[in-house]
């Protein structure tokens, strides 16, 4: 080996073959990997000899390296060493490693050391593409969002659409799950889940998780169109934006993701919610036929959720005591017993004398035990269905003149007409089973009588001055 001095100013290390008797084995090299002239190789050597150094920061260092079989000139006789200290290259030969591979060390790593040898499209890396790498890799270590997973080939795991996989295959199971157990999830929270995945963001599938940000969100949401071809609703907008949360977060909690972004606020869509008054509801429930108006006259009295008051059984009543409770709920037409009867005991309710005369109405000439429904289809001898009882509500709505839901005719309804009877947040709470929070939140705006009680306030004190 002998160390020469060009006439650019470059040391080099070459072998004994002399300019005039070239070596008989010089290699040919693809494009991406050739320089054909001393001129050339000395702008290219130049150029990135400085993008191959190590970068050292957080704690972690970044190292190209020759690829194993690639560490030396392949000329024979030639004994170059391809490094850092090189660019990876024999300048008297015009040659240079063809393949090459990052390691990443550091105290933050779990074994210390971690090597990469592919670029994240799976081809082998080679110098241009590792440099690349390198600095994306640094960045992340910057901002603390490196993981390895990311850079492994086999399945690529942090690929979005290979990782909502896992995700979604989770919260399947998690459906499986008795009601109430840890991590439980509802059958309707599942579908609503996999029809965001679905339609909405399998926009972000070539994406890696770690690529995510507010931005890329962003830019994704301002142009984005229903499937009806009109711009997406902020309802929709509001979801896709929560389910992506929660799953950049489940990626959080198992140690995949370094960081969740911060991603975009989106303002909820004011939507009205239309109530009946009483002889509305009467009007309405008068043009349904009368083997179906018990179940009906129940949501008027109660103002329990439709899922509830299908679901209720017979040992759900207590007429010795004057009461019924809210012991299960339908999901997705599959009972589920609420926890809070084995673990709090039933939350009762008062059976008022209405209640009482509706009950009697339903079981009369029945021979039933205490697991059966109270609410029976006798056209299926069923339960009600959520889209039979439905068809059964929107043809006696219609016919009554009254654009209503079924859940504004009875929930919404009772709790606004308590209120503009003199009730409190609190006291339709207790009655809706619910907080007074979400009740103001939700009927403010109809509150006259709290209303009318800070006008008379003002009042007064102006008499009184």
């Amino acid at each position: 080996m002998r160390k020469t001095k060009n006439n650019n100013g470059y040391y080099s290390q070459s072998c004994a073959h002399s300019a005039n008797s070239p070596c008989p084995k010089e290699r040919t090299f693809q494009k991406t990997d050739t320089i054909n002239t001393p001129s050339l190789w000395f702008v290219f050597h130049d150029r990135i000899s400085s993008d191959l150094k190590s970068w050292r920061g957080n704690g972690m260092k970044v190292t190209i390296r020759s690829a194993r079989g690639h560490e030396r000139c392949p000329v024979e006789g030639c004994k170059t060493s391809f490094s850092e200290k090189n660019a990876f290259a024999c300048p008297v030969h015009n040659t240079f490693a063809f393949k090459v591979y990052i390691d990443v060390t550091g105290r933050k790593l779990e074994k210390g050391r971690f090597r990469i040898y592919h670029a994240p499209d799976g081809t082998a890396l080679q110098l241009v593409s590792a440099i690349a790498l390198k600095q994306q890799i640094a960045e992340q270590i910057k901002t603390n969002t490196f993981s390895p997973k990311r850079y492994q080939q086999a399945g690529q795991i942090l690929k979005f659409k290979n990782y909502k996989r896992q995700y979604l295959e989770k919260m399947r199971e998690r459906a499986r799950r008795p009601q109430g157990s840890d991590g439980w999830l509802s059958l309707s929270s599942l579908e609503d889940i996999e029809k965001y995945h679905r339609n909405y963001l399998h926009i972000f599938d070539d994406c890696f998780m770690q690529d995510i940000t507010k931005n890329t969100v962003k830019n994704y949401l301002d142009g984005l169109k229903n499937q009806s071809g009109e711009l997406a609703s902020n309802t929709i907008k509001r979801k896709i934006v929560n389910h992506l949360s929660h799953l950049l977060h489940w990626g959080h909690d198992q140690e995949d993701i370094n960081k969740v972004p911060d991603l975009p606020a989106v303002k909820k869509d004011t939507r009205n919610i239309n109530v009946l008054k009483q002889e509305q509801q009467n009007e309405v429930i008068d043009r349904v036929p009368k083997i179906h108006r018990p179940i009906l006259k129940w949501a008027k009295e109660t103002g329990r959720r439709v899922n509830e008051y299908r679901a209720m059984k017979v040992r759900d009543m207590s007429f010795k005591r004057g009461e019924y409770y809210i012991g299960g709920a339908f999901d997705k037409e599959v009972y589920k017993p609420f926890p809070k009867v084995k673990e709090k005991g039933h939350v009762a309710f008062p059976l008022s004398h209405e209640l009482k005369a509706i009950l009697k109405e339903v079981l009369k000439d029945r021979v039933y035990s205490p697991e059966d429904y109270v609410f029976i289809n006798s056209e299926s001898g069923k339960p009600y269905t959520q889209s039979v009882l439905d068809k059964i509500f929107t043809k006696a709505r219609k016919k009554a003149g009254y654009k209503v839901t079924l859940n504004e005719f009875g929930r919404h309804s009772f709790a606004v007409q308590l209120l503009e009877s003199g009730a409190t947040y609190t006291q339709v709470a207790v009655a809706l089973n619910n907080t007074a929070q979400v009740v103001e939140k939700n009927y403010s705006k109809w509150n006259v009588a709290e209303k009318a009680k800070i006008i008379n306030m003002r009042n007064k004190k102006a008499k009184a001055v």
